[in-house]
């Protein structure tokens, strides 16, 4: 991997010390991080070049923010953490572009958190092929069948042989748990209000397993709970999860709030899925333009035409028109199909395994590992030599 230039500036020598620490205490061979009081900002931005700027804000807060909003061309991504209460501060720090306002009061691994995700997002970092693949699946607008495809595409990986965890991150709507017909005793709420670490051992105790083998955190039972999550609990359970999965899918929100935005940075693949009804094609056509518009890369992003019919209102040389692109997989309209499955709380293999619309996830799967760099490899066991082999040997697939 490359190095990743900083340059941390702050006025507050003990701020100054946490945010450098945020960046050198891990990984320090792949990070520069050069230390730039408020006066010099602006000339060690112009000497080292750095791909992302990190600023404590103090005594000095205006004179930082106007030194970054005067810097001629391009700005390198920025992070700030300044005072909690101080409305002025975050407004004029989120116009200047930064990606992320902290709190003083946010830890060590809250910052940490924050650095890896702006570096994610940058693509300046290169995960090693053995962690998950993360993917996002968002419906256009309700009822397009948002939560059902991210229910049926990590049933259909799984069947395959990887491992998948499913995160609902529809915080205040999610279904997921309904889908596969769980009554989760804990949830993403539990992270966030976790006080001691979240690692591996934890995060498996509040994970359900489906009987189809998808681990699934679920959304907050209660909708106020919502509030409790943010953006670095979204990089916590990437980032541990991500450590031991093939998969990690992440059924997202229509909201592009901080928890959305955050899961975008993370993904390797967004799936938006859509409809043939005109409604659904507007908002497509909106959630595209948002997301170039935030810089999310369109080289990530696969349109879905869900309940695809010959007696769908608008032809699909309107549809490729209308949107300026094609659709790049469609799913078939079966009703009876997806009833049984959402009834019932199963899978398309279990309710319904000889029909049209259970055969396209099983090629909607293969897709997604195309898409993704993983060609036909869909079992981690087959990555881990003579003891995959002596598994599957001797207890079989799972």
């Amino acid at each position: 991997m490359s190095e990743i230039s900083w340059v941390v500036c702050g006025d507050d020598v003990a701020l100054t010390e946490r945010l450098l620490d945020a960046i050198s205490g891990e990984q320090p061979s792949e990070r520069r991080a050069t230390v730039a009081f408020p006066a010099e900002l602006e000339r060690r931005i112009a000497e080292e070049s750095p791909q992302a700027l990190l600023i404590g804000l103090g005594a000095q807060a205006d004179a930082v923010l106007r030194t970054v909003e005067s810097m001629p061309g391009a700005r390198p991504a920025l992070v700030v953490v300044g005072p909690e209460d101080d409305s002025r501060l975050i407004l004029r720090s989120m116009r200047i572009g930064a990606r992320e306002y902290l709190p003083h009061g946010a830890t060590t691994e809250e910052l940490r958190a924050s650095v890896r995700s702006l570096e994610n997002s940058l693509g300046l970092v290169t995960h090693s092929a053995a962690r998950a693949k993360v993917v996002g699946v968002m419906g256009v607008k309700g009822g397009t069948g948002g939560t059902f495809v991210s229910c049926q595409l990590a049933a259909s990986l799984r069947a395959a042989g990887d491992s998948v965890t499913l995160c609902d991150l529809d915080l205040r709507q999610g279904d997921v748990s309904l889908y596969f017909d769980l009554d989760p005793a804990y949830t993403v709420a539990d992270v966030a209000k976790r006080t001691g670490e979240i690692d591996a051992a934890y995060l498996k105790t509040i994970l359900h397993t489906d009987p189809s083998g998808v681990s699934i955190l679920a959304a907050p039972r209660q909708m106020e709970e919502a509030e409790l999550v943010g953006g670095r609990h979204v990089d916590t359970v990437a980032e541990v999860l991500g450590e031991d999965a093939d998969w990690l899918i992440f059924d997202l929100a229509r909201d592009f709030d901080d928890v959305t935005l955050r899961a975008l940075d993370r993904l390797d693949l967004l799936m938006l899925v859509t409809n043939a009804c005109i409604p659904a094609l507007h908002h497509t056509r909106r959630r595209l333009e948002l997301l170039e518009r935030i810089g999310f890369s369109s080289t990530k992003t696969r349109l879905l035409l869900n309940r695809d019919s010959d007696k769908n209102p608008v032809s699909e040389r309107d549809l490729v028109e209308f949107l300026e692109r094609g659709f790049d997989a469609k799913l078939p309209n079966d009703f009876d199909a997806a009833r049984e499955c959402v009834s019932y709380g199963k899978s398309l293999s279990e309710a319904a395994p000889r029909t049209r619309l259970t055969n396209a996830f099983v090629d909607l799967a293969q897709s997604t590992r195309s898409w993704v760099g993983r060609g036909g490899d869909s079992d981690r066991a087959n990555r881990r030599g003579l003891r995959g082999y002596l598994k599957r040997a001797l207890h079989g697939a799972d």
